[in-house]
């Protein structure tokens, strides 16, 4: 990690955006450096004013733990809608987490279930875990549906997800849509 850094840095001199965020994570995980999570955040607030997604993502995330900076669910939702907006899976499911759970925003299903389909459909086995929940329990504004709970379960377990494993076998154990 200590020539990661080494070359990050290069490229951080030269402007690159990237470099600066993967700096911020090298600091962040204490990977070739001691951790400091005050250095990782200047440099994902550098990253994230210039519109990196993955910085505006982490940013988000240090603003909801606390770590290096005061928690604040508002600018955590505020940074991680950011990345959310420009695509960013991870960031997606994070946003939807938080209208689900109402953290930095008024809680509102039906944004989170949006949310949390942007991100199932990109491949992120949490989001469409999430999905099945909404289905199976008929919630986030969605009517209560086996069928379609067991498709979303299907396609986590199909990751590894070890609830949606879980969940897929109750629905099979109960001949619940399947």
């Amino acid at each position: 990690y200590e020539r990661a850094r080494h070359f990050y840095e290069a490229a951080a001199e030269q402007g690159d955006v990237m470099a600066i965020c993967n700096l911020g994570r090298l600091y962040e995980d204490g990977r070739g450096v001691d951790r400091d999570y005050s250095k990782a955040i200047e440099y994902y607030q550098q990253a994230a004013a210039e519109g990196n997604a993955i910085a505006q993502n982490s940013l988000g995330l240090c603003y909801f733990t606390g770590n290096g900076i005061e928690q604040d669910y508002k600018q955590a939702f505020f940074y991680c809608k950011q990345a959310a907006e420009q695509g960013l899976d991870v960031a997606q499911e994070n946003i939807a987490y938080f209208y689900n759970n109402g953290y930095g925003i008024e809680l509102d299903e039906e944004q989170a279930y949006i949310w949390y389909e942007k991100a199932a459909l990109q491949g992120i086995g949490n989001a469409q875990y999430c999905l099945g929940r909404f289905y199976e329990l008929g919630t986030g504004a969605r009517q209560q549906d086996y069928k379609q709970a067991a498709v979303y379960y299907e396609q986590a377990a199909e990751q590894g997800h070890a609830e949606a494993c879980y969940k897929l076998s109750r629905l099979y154990y109960k001949g619940h849509g399947v």
